[in-house]
């Protein structure tokens, strides 16, 4: 059963109507009273900085009378203190009479600003005027003789308005007469400096009258707070001169009240009093210039503040309520005067739905609004179906020229036919353009095929594919001429394309048979990898030749050879006919097809080179590596005959040093090296000893002082030298046998010197003292006798001393020789496997083997490949030290990069070979700052074991160590 839609009507208009119309009375009446209880709030927020503002006014004319005092006082150093106890009282006396409100009236002076003999930091004099009984009293009194106390201490330091917290004072020392008050206080200055103070103290129990005052809501009150919290004035007598802290303490410390006041901030919040909730306004009073703000606090129950705004909430719904029911009762009545001719139009809609399109059925509707349009539209709809069934019925017999007036420009079903008319016309062109287009790409589909094969032909023969190529496209497209340049490569420093094949072209273009890019038409369509067509050309560009003269084409175009966006070559075709579309598109697919015979015709010709040129570097590197072979033989032989050699020349090292003395100096004479013999005979440590200057602790005659810098001069030059010389250390007088041995390096230049020493203080002592005797006794012939024949024997045993140091001296000069001679033949073996090592053009190349298949790491890989082969190129070429030193600076700090990046995937994945594989870099690392310090140092290396070791750690550990995680890696998304 259709449900009648009067009943819809009501149903769909009437729910909705009072679903939104309850909504939005229910959204207004909760917004009025949200709005209202705002409003209220606002007038709170309004009254409270209303009240502060008059506190603050008050507070403010005090402070402005107790600052005018204090500027009239700055010319104070110009009056004597005398005259200032005259001027200064009948002052005070005129304010303190004109402003009843002054409790008292008083002021403070620095001692040390009044009194130049005054001279401690504190002290001051103090002159006020206070109230008492309704008289007026002054005093004078010194105070702070001892120490500032801390208010007066505060005040002055900072040096700026200050207000009191409140206190109790009482004037006559009674404590019934105590007063509620503050002190208004202003520092004097004068350049800067504190020379004293201005105040008045005034009485606080005026601000509780005004307080009572402040009543914006029923059973609201306010309350006035000090910056640290003392209540001002309140209500209730009680709180009043107490702390917040103390009388609402939960209050405070929730809604930390102390810190905003002090803060100088205004704020509100809604607190439960006496099980009813409160909202609470505060706001700042600030008075002059002082850091230290009241507030003025306002309490109003919140059941006042919303009282009025539930009286407009409960209004809104009564009215809402009475509109609804009118609403309900128009919509009804409407929906009665729509709903009768709907359904007369019904009606005969569904008889057109069947196909019952007679005159016939046409509405009768008297009235002008809607429904009266759509009567009138019903039956222009039945004028419109009949004219538009007798137009199909025409098309449908083939009258495709029939007319047919469209009901209007949005008539569908009119232009429908319309349409269906003219696509029948359309229809007929499109079979006749598909079959040319059908025709013409047949035709591109035969030339790929036949150049396909012909291509294939001459795949061998570069110039014969090209002759083939540039014949059969001529042919083909039934051009004229025809030209193919060919990429040539071979030289790196000149790359240019060459004409390889032309058909038809005159002597004069041939002469031009290359072209750079950028170049003429042709190297331009190199370098800009495009299509050029040209229809309008220079005279002088081609010419083709017949029997009956020569004319200039109609056409050139010129088609790059293009293969993964390389140029490969130009196709350039020139024709009295202009090219079509299809055949442009031809060629440049054709284009592909000949990039592509020609690369691998060029990569055949280049892997048969390579191979034949692989073959011999394959011979050559077998008869080098046998060579390099034989090399390290004898090197590793020369390497233990120096071993050999130097183990004999520490064991000479050492006797010597058990035997004799050895000290070794720089040539600027200071000593770098002694033995412990020599550092135990003069009882200096070897640490105090080293840095000590050759002449220092010697007793050298004139003569020698002399001839000492010819000594030292011998010595660079080579010149062996021996002396006898007198030391004294510690308070020690020794007598030492001197030798001084240059000693060479590879090239042989003097670096150092040695100096082998024996003791002969004994022999030396004996000798004088036996010469001394002789004296004595040169009238005893006997006993001369006898001490020259025990002189004799002194001198003898000097001289066999002098022998055996002699022969010392000998065979360690002779074994530093062998070693030189040793060492001078190592390095010129290390040399030259180093020139043949730089033989090579790179340590490593990269290849396909290198590769592990992670583009990041393989990318790092390369990278490291090319800082080796950089270190290696440089050492070829000689670099500069400096240069050398940053380019293994920069493979250390790579391979440390690389292998970090490597071992965070070694953690993120849980790579079960971690430990193994950090030790190999370790190694690696630990080989480079090794090379890098002893270059660093000057030192000799095994430069060809070094490269030898980069280059096999690389090949090995790219193509089998890190092999080994490359599945992992693959596994958790690298690739």
């Amino acid at each position: 059963m259709k449900n009648n839609i009067s009943a819809k009507m009501l149903f769909f208009i009437i729910i909705p109507s009072i679903i939104i119309y309850g909504a939005s009375i229910g959204y207004i009446s909760i917004t009025s009273q949200k709005t209202g209880y705002q409003d209220a709030i606002d007038i709170v927020k309004t009254v409270d900085k209303e009240y502060a503002s008059k506190i603050e006014a008050r507070l403010n004319t005090h402070m402005a009378k107790v600052k005018t005092l204090a500027q009239s006082f700055k010319k104070y150093s110009a009056i004597s203190l005398e005259q200032r106890k005259q001027i200064y009282p009948d002052m005070y006396e005129s304010v303190f009479e004109a402003n009843p409100d002054f409790i008292s009236l008083w002021d403070s002076w620095e001692l040390s600003n009044i009194d130049s003999t005054y001279d401690k930091p504190f002290g001051r004099y103090v002159y006020e005027f206070y109230r008492e009984g309704g008289e007026i009293n002054k005093k004078f009194s010194y105070r702070s003789m001892d120490g500032d106390p801390a208010d007066y201490a505060r005040i002055k330091e900072i040096g700026k308005d200050a207000i009191e917290e409140p206190y109790y004072y009482s004037y006559t020392g009674k404590e019934e007469d105590q007063i509620l008050e503050t002190s208004l206080i202003v520092p004097m200055l004068d350049n800067g400096n504190f020379i004293g103070v201005v105040g008045v103290d005034i009485s606080l129990d005026v601000f509780n009258e005004l307080i009572k005052e402040i009543k914006p809501f029923d059973r609201s009150y306010a309350y006035l707070v000090s910056n640290k919290g003392a209540i001002v004035a309140h209500p209730n007598i009680s709180y009043i001169g107490k702390s917040m802290d103390n009388v609402e303490t939960e209050k405070s410390e929730k809604f930390d009240i102390l810190n905003k006041i002090q803060k100088g901030l205004e704020f509100s919040f809604t607190e439960k009093d006496n099980n009813e909730d409160y909202f609470y306004s505060f706001y700042p009073i600030k008075v002059g210039e002082t850091l230290t703000p009241w507030s003025i606090a306002i309490a109003v129950p919140t059941t006042v503040i919303t009282k009025q705004a539930r009286n407009n909430f409960y209004v809104s719904i009564f009215v809402g309520l009475l509109g609804l029911l009118i609403i309900v009762l128009i919509i009804w009545y409407i929906s009665r005067s729509i709903s009768i001719p709907l359904r007369k139009t019904t009606d005969i809609l569904q008889k057109l739905a069947q196909g019952k399109i007679s005159h016939s059925n046409k509405l009768n509707v008297d009235s002008n609004d809607e429904l009266g349009d759509m009567a009138k539209s019903v039956n222009t709809l039945i004028e419109g179906l009949n004219s538009t069934a007798e137009f199909a019925q025409d098309i449908g017999a083939g009258k495709l020229e029939e007319e047919f007036n469209l009901l209007s420009n949005e008539d569908v079903l009119g232009t429908s036919l319309l349409e269906m008319r003219g696509s029948l016309k359309h229809a007929k062109e499109e079979d006749e353009k598909r079959k040319l287009e059908e025709g013409k790409q047949k035709w591109v589909t035969n030339g790929l095929a036949k150049l396909g094969d012909v291509m294939r032909q001459n795949a061998n023969n570069i110039k014969e594919l090209s002759f083939s190529i540039i014949s059969n496209l001529c042919n083909y497209l039934d051009a004229t001429q025809g030209a193919l340049y060919i990429l040539n490569d071979n030289d790196e420093e000149d790359i240019y394309y060459e004409l390889i094949s032309a058909i038809a072209y005159g002597r004069d273009k041939l002469l031009k048979k290359q072209y750079r890019s950028g170049e003429s038409l042709v190297g331009r369509c190199a370098h800009e990898r495009m299509t050029i067509y040209m229809t309008d050309l220079p005279d002088d560009y081609i010419k083709i030749s017949s029997g009956m003269g020569t004319a200039n084409p109609d056409c050139v175009l010129l088609v790059p050879l293009l293969l993964n966006n390389d140029v490969f070559g130009v196709i350039e075709i020139a024709s009295f006919g202009k090219f079509e579309p299809h055949q442009i598109e031809f060629i440049e697919k054709v284009g592909e097809s000949i990039a592509s015979t020609i690369s691998s015709v060029k990569i055949n010709a280049r892997t048969a080179r390579l191979l034949s040129q692989s073959q011999q570097q394959g011979e050559e590197l077998a008869a080098q590596e046998e060579e390099m072979r034989q090399n390290l033989e004898e090197m590793q032989a020369t390497q233990e005959e120096a071993s050999r050699k130097e183990f004999e020349m520490q064991g000479l090292i050492h006797a010597l040093s058990s035997s004799c003395f050895t000290v070794e100096y720089d040539m600027n004479g200071y000593i770098t090296a002694v033995n412990d013999s020599y550092a135990d005979f003069i009882g200096v440590s070897k640490d105090r000893i080293k840095g000590v200057h050759h002449k220092d602790g010697f007793e050298l005659n004139e003569n020698e002082l002399r001839n000492y810098s010819q000594f030292c001069d011998d010595l660079k030059n080579g010149v062996t030298k021996k002396d006898i010389n007198k030391v004294c250390y510690n308070d020690k007088t020794l007598w030492l046998s001197e030798t001084y041995s240059p000693i060479f390096d590879k090239e042989d230049k003097v670096y150092k010197v040695l100096k082998i020493a024996f003791d002969i203080t004994d022999l030396k002592l004996k000798a004088e003292e036996l010469e001394k005797k002789a004296d004595e006794i040169e009238n005893d012939e006997n006993k001369l006798i006898i001490k020259a024949e025990e002189l004799e024997l002194v001198k003898q045993e000097l001289k066999k001393k002098d022998q055996e140091q002699e022969k010392i001296i000998t065979d360690l000069q002779k074994k530093l020789g062998e070693i030189n001679s040793v060492s001078s033949k190592k390095t010129e073996t290390i040399i030259k496997k180093e020139r043949e090592i730089l033989k090579e053009k790179l340590l490593v190349e990269w290849k396909n083997d290198l590769v592990i298949g992670i583009d990041e790491l393989d990318q790092q890989h390369k990278k490291l490949v090319d800082i080796a082969n950089q270190l290696f190129v440089a050492f070829k070429k000689e670099k500069g030290k400096k240069e050398i030193k940053e380019i293994i600076k920069g493979l250390s700090d790579y391979a440390s990069y690389h292998f970090s990046t490597e071992e965070n995937y070694f953690n993120k994945f849980s790579f079960s070979d971690t430990k193994s594989h950090i030790n190999e870099h370790q190694v690696f690392i630990k080989e480079i700052i090794n090379f890098q310090n002893d270059f660093n140092k000057g030192k000799v290396r095994f430069l060809d074991d070094f490269m030898t070791f980069v280059k096999s750690w690389i090949v090995n550990h790219f193509t089998n160590v890190d092999k080994k995680y490359v599945d992992l890696f693959i596994e958790n998304g690298l690739s």
